[in-house]
């Protein structure tokens, strides 16, 4: 059940939370908090070093000895095919880090509001708030981390722009559940 006005922090939404309790409708807003992009942040350093470095190494080296083949075949042998094995190493390194390091934090909503059918977000990308009414959102969906947890959920609009909302964000799992009973509903009254 979703309560008639929930507002997660004080300033201009707690305002606007106010005058939307007192107008009768459903007010939800929150915002992602710092400590956890510092939380996150230090998973992605410890997994880089971890895990993403040594691979580095490998296909940086997998390279070399493809080079060096190329220049001294009769010293290596037949190693020339380390080349394009380091190179598709390096390349889906290279498109892991692109996705976790640069393109997911740009998606993922900052802090966001919803009242009345109007979803108000703000992403790294969309520097400024962002408003879009609830009938422009085609799909709502978990997506999964480790061990079968809901790590971020994804918010696909009409026109195909896609947003994040992690689960760490307050009133993140709120917000989910009213969009997704608008969703249906709309898919139930056939205007989806």
């Amino acid at each position: 059940m979703i309560p008639s006005c929930h507002v997660a922090r004080a300033g201009p939404a707690a305002e606007l939370g106010r005058s939307a309790a007192e107008a009768g409708y459903k007010m939800i807003s929150g915002g992602f908090r710092p400590e956890q992009w510092r939380a996150i942040r230090a998973v992605w350093l410890i997994l880089l070093v971890v895990f993403i470095v040594p691979w580095i190494l490998i296909g940086a080296g997998l390279i070399w000895v493809g080079i060096l083949d190329l220049v001294r075949a009769s010293q290596l042998g037949e190693l020339w095919f380390c080349l394009p094995v380091g190179v598709l190493i390096l390349g889906i390194l290279g498109y892991v880090l692109y996705s976790g390091l640069y393109r997911t934090p740009r998606r993922t909503i900052l802090e966001f509001r919803y009242a009345d059918g109007k979803l108000e977000y703000r992403t790294h990308e969309t520097v400024e708030i962002r408003a879009r009414p609830t009938s422009e959102i085609r799909e709502v969906r978990a997506m999964g981390g480790a061990k079968g947890r809901t790590r971020n959920y994804f918010i696909r609009f009409q026109d195909g722009e896609c947003v994040l909302l992690n689960v760490c964000t307050q009133n993140a799992d709120v917000l989910v559940q009213e969009l997704q009973r608008q969703l249906q509903e709309s898919v139930k009254n056939g205007i989806a």
